[in-house]
């Protein structure tokens, strides 16, 4: 199914703005060549102190400047252009404890440093980004923030999607299924409802930006057809590819309406993706995840309503034409990434292609995803994250008008006809001829500015957009000779409903923090920032009844039009509708600790 990406100018300028800034983040470590002279690389390995085994993707930084470095597979990293000097060096890892050591780089002398961590369940030195105005350790603030290590959980579990990424690893989270179906996603409370009129939803962040994360979504269909019955189960949480997380960071309950406003009362859910290692190692890493879905014991679980008849699963696996198939999944994956002294890359791409246990439903995804990240100097860096997704999903149907109902409220002696199958028609009327489609483009770009201004002021700017763009097609297929006798003429001609919709979400963050040592063992922390919102929708409809022949399935074709929206003139003449909502807040924040 084709559909449609068009985008107003002003969003392909800024499309261009993040390519060319990209571009730049690739030239930009020439800034600083000429710091060279007055300073040294520093480098070695992070290993677990019990095992010996090497501790990836830990996180390397000299403390009051940007200068950082993760440890790539075999614990080795690398840092450039340390200055001259005295030295605190920090090593963070997600199951370790924090270790800090004091080092003295002497110009134009390269320094080897290795760090063993001792391995913790629980780590208070941990930064976290989420509920913070900027990097802060998580003993520092108040909010209850949950934190999941996404390539650790992703070797356990091979989950295929985000949201079974999040199932039952952090306490408060409740994820509700709204389908078995493949492209099905479901709703995410934190702490349970908050409301009974309003949504219930977190907010879900992407590299510091607000993104599209609607549930419920899938084609409307015209008054007193049957096929959409059940079909608003898509969502956009599962667009993002899980390979490419690095880290998922909860916000629960309301602490979080004073980072992110009161929209965020239900909480906020931030994703932050992978980034390539800063230590001279190029990384190319392909993956094949391949397996199978199956209705377990659908036979004696779709019972019938009548005892003296076999159900009606089992009916049809003895005629040879089973109700349920053997679905697949099938995901392929493709991440390059590394760096050298002060620039970082990741690049990947990905393929899911996963048919259901229905013919009707399936799914095929292709992400793309880039994450650049270099340092201009010692106190600044800059990093921009591209994310793209083209997804075509057919929703299929299990409520309703399906194969399902048909076989659990039938019986051969009420409809001899059609096999038993209720209401007289056979099951290959909903699962043949109703196709629920959902094609999705989808582009969310950001750039983040990180600055050490002074050893006790850092800021942060983060500007970024979402653009989804969808394509809901709600078909019932003309229908073909053996299959028109049980319907009504009208159905058996068929009909389509076309909705195009885009949704523009547009984020801009600014947070500044000073921190002072009180004493010894007592410091303070006084934050400010704002936050810009700006979400735009664009919704066009129209649909018709009746198609002139097999194959002929568009709106255009249609012998009869049926617009859902009011002021439509014809089948070709849809009616639109648009909104836009915008929000601005402004934070202040201050707070201190005594240090243990």
């Amino acid at each position: 199914m084709r559909h449609p990406f068009g985008q107003p100018s002003q969003r392909r300028v800024l499309l261009a703005a993040w390519i060319t800034l990209g571009t730049f983040l690739i030239a930009a470590p020439s800034i600083a060549a000429g710091q060279a002279a007055q300073t040294a690389s520093l480098t070695g390995r992070v290993t677990d102190v019990r095992s010996s085994d090497p501790v990836p993707n830990a996180t390397i930084q000299v403390e009051g400047t940007r200068l950082a470095g993760i440890a790539g597979p075999d614990g080795r990293y690398r840092i450039a252009n340390v200055p001259a000097g005295a030295h605190s060096i920090v090593v963070l890892r997600l199951g370790y404890a924090s270790l800090r050591r004091s080092v003295t780089i002497v110009a134009g002398q390269d320094q080897t440093v290795d760090f063993g961590l001792q391995a913790s369940a629980v780590s208070l030195d941990q930064v976290v980004v989420t509920g913070t105005a900027g990097e802060t350790e998580k003993r520092s603030i108040g909010n209850a923030v949950s934190t999941i290590d996404a390539s650790t959980e992703l070797q356990k579990s091979a989950a295929p999607d985000l949201t079974n990424l999040l199932r039952s690893r952090t306490p408060g989270v409740d994820i509700q299924p709204t389908a078995g179906r493949v492209g099905a996603g479901p709703s995410i409370q934190i702490r349970g409802p908050s409301s009974i009129g309003l949504g219930n939803s977190p907010l879900i962040y992407i590299d510091g930006i607000r993104v599209n994360s609607q549930t419920g979504l899938g084609p409307s269909g015209l008054t007193g057809r049957l096929g959409t019955q059940g079909a608003a189960v898509g969502s956009r949480i599962n667009d993002l590819n899980p390979d490419d997380i690095e880290s998922i960071e909860i916000v629960k309950g309301p602490a979080a309406t004073t980072i992110y406003g009161t929209e965020a009362s239900n909480g906020v859910i931030q994703i932050i993706t992978k980034k390539g290692a800063a230590a001279g190692l190029n990384q190319v890493n392909a993956q094949l995840q391949a397996g199978s879905m199956w209705f377990n014991d659908a036979e004696n679980r779709v019972g019938t309503n009548y005892a003296k008849d076999k159900s009606g699963v089992q009916v049809a696996n003895d005629s040879g034409h089973p109700l349920f198939k053997t679905g697949l999944e099938r995901h392929y994956d493709v991440a390059v990434s590394g760096g050298r002294d002060q620039a970082r890359y990741r690049a990947s791409i990905g393929y899911q292609n996963d048919y259901g246990i229905e013919p009707n439903n399936s799914q095929r995804t292709l992400n793309a995803h880039l994450n650049l990240n270099t340092l201009i100097g010692a106190n600044t860096d800059i990093g921009t994250s591209l994310n793209f997704v083209d997804q075509s999903n057919h929703l299929g149907t299990d409520t309703g008008e399906s194969a399902m109902l048909a076989a659990m409220v039938g019986h051969v002696l009420l409809f001899p006809s059609s096999g038993g199958f209720y209401p007289n028609y056979p099951v290959a009327v909903p699962q043949q001829l109703y196709d629920n489609a959902i094609g999705t483009n989808r582009f969310t770009g950001s750039s983040t500015l990180n600055n050490q201004l002074t050893r006790w002021f850092t800021q942060r700017a983060v500007l970024g957009i979402d653009y989804a763009a969808n394509d809901r097609r709600a078909i019932e297929h003309f229908a073909p000779p053996e299959l028109a006798k049980f319907l009504p003429a009208a159905s058996a001609s068929g009909s389509i409903t076309q909705t195009l919709d885009r949704t523009t979400m547009i984020t801009a963050d600014y947070s500044g923090t000073a921190k002072f040592d009180v004493t010894s063992a007592l410091n303070t922390a006084t934050s400010v920032g704002g936050q810009f919102n700006n979400t735009e929708v664009n919704s066009t409809g129209t649909g018709g009844i009746g198609f002139p022949a097999p194959g002929v399935e568009v709106v255009s074709a249609t012998a009869t039009c049926r617009s859902k929206s009011r002021g439509a003139t014809g089948c070709s003449s849809p009616a639109a509708s648009a909104s836009t909502t915008t929000a601005r807040s402004a934070r202040t924040s201050n707070g201190s600790r005594i240090r243990r």
